[in-house]
Formats: structure tokens, C-alpha cells, sequence
């Protein structure tokens, strides 16, 4: 509908509603209707992505490793997931501005998500934080009230060693820094979607956008 109406439209990020391909880079019966679909993958926990090496090549994505970080170190900003989407949307955006055309862009960013990683700063961002077992936490370990029988935990505990394993968990430096990672690829997307409204300004486009 919106590219009869001059539109040029495109899809970055993830889709994962198109059966099991992983990770799904340019197939035609995923367009959906989308124009650009060439940084629209299907399925897949990527934390970095390249951009393809010649013209009608596919792009390249690679999950958090020793070797990915090593890789990418000096490019973070660049090649890690949460920037690199975002500057795709930037570029659809720019390319229908030299058509002269209006835009709709769908921006899907994988993050939060598991593997809990996130590039620096934003990896030590919320060391301060100290997260405690949430109340409807500690009520369903102590079985105040259970849980119902169709409920599935991977923690166990019964009511009289409840309170050992919450202090289990609150001490544990693994959990902590899992949930610490949530809140810095938040802000991360935070800060990202700060970048997306500052072109947006920049272009004098702010008041004539939907988002």
C-alpha cells in the first residue's frame, strides 16, 4: 500500500517469522511487501554484523565470541548489532530522500537478548547495580503462594531452604552481571534511538515523522 503511494520502504533487523532459516539473508519470499530487504535476516542470536564485500553479496553475522570480540574491537561502534542496524535504517532513510521519496522504515533490534552481552561501555555501565530476588520471586520459591502446577521454574526450593537459595542467587556474580547486561543493551538502544531522532532533527524531518 505504501509503495504505491511513493514510498520507499525497507526492513532492518530481525524477522524470525519465516520457518528455519538461520540465518535467512535476501530471500525473495521474505520481502513481505518490503522494498530494501537486503539487512533483513530471519532467525539467529548475532551480536556483530558486516556489511557484504561486494555489490550483490550477503551480509555477514557472527555470534559473541573470544575471536568476533577480538575481531571487532576497534569497530564496536560500528560492527556491533544495536549500532549497525540503526545506521542501516539511517542509510534507507537517506537513499529515499536522494529519490525523493518518503520513507517507512521497520527497525527490529534483536536486543535484549540472550547471550547477554553487550559491547563496552555499556558492559560496565551498571556495575553499581545489586539486583535482589523480586518479591513475586520470593513468594513462589517459599510457596507463598506456589507456583501453579503448569508453571516451570529451572530454580527449585522448598519453603525451608528458600531463603538459602535466594541468598544464593543474589550472591552470585554470574547472575549479576547478566542482569547488568540487560540494562546496558537497553541504554544502548536508548542511545541509539537518540542518534536515529538527532538525523531525523538534523534533516528537518522531526515534525513530519511517525515512530
Amino acid at each position: 500500500v505504501l509503495r504505491r503511494r511513493n514510498y520507499h520502504t525497507g526492513f532492518v533487523g530481525k524477522f524470525h517469522l519465516n520457518g528455519a532459516a538461520k540465518p535467512g539473508w535476501k530471500e525473495q519470499d521474505r520481502k513481505f511487501g518490503f522494498k530494501n530487504t537486503l539487512y533483513q535476516y530471519n532467525r539467529g542470536h548475532w551480536k556483530f554484523f558486516e556489511k557484504p564485500d561486494q555489490q550483490f553479496g550477503e551480509p555477514s553475522e557472527y555470534e559473541w565470541t573470544d575471536e568476533s570480540a577480538a575481531k571487532f574491537s576497534g569497530t564496536m561502534e560500528e560492527n556491533y548489532a544495536t549500532d549497525f542496524l540503526f545506521d542501516r535504517g539511517i542509510e534507507i532513510i537517506d537513499d529515499a530522500l536522494e529519490r525523493g521519496k518518503r520513507f517507512a522504515v521497520m527497525l527490529s533490534i534483536p536486543d535484549p537478548h540472550a547471550p547477554n552481552t553487550v559491547r563496552p561501555p555499556y558492559d560496565t555501565m551498571y556495575d553499581h547495580f545489586d539486583f535482589k530476588v523480586p518479591k513475586t520471586a520470593w513468594s513462589a520459591l517459599h510457596k507463598k503462594p506456589a507456583l501453579p502446577g503448569w508453571s516451570s521454574t529451572p530454580i527449585q526450593a522448598e519453603p525451608d531452604n528458600a531463603d538459602d537459595v535466594i541468598k544464593e542467587l543474589e550472591e552470585s556474580e554470574k547472575r549479576q552481571v547478566y542482569f547488568r547486561n540487560i540494562f546496558g543493551m537497553v541504554k544502548l538502544i536508548d542511545d541509539n534511538v537518540g542518534k536515529m531522532l538527532n538525523y531525523l532533527k538534523e534533516k528537518g524531518l522531526e515534525e513530519n515523522t511517525i515512530g
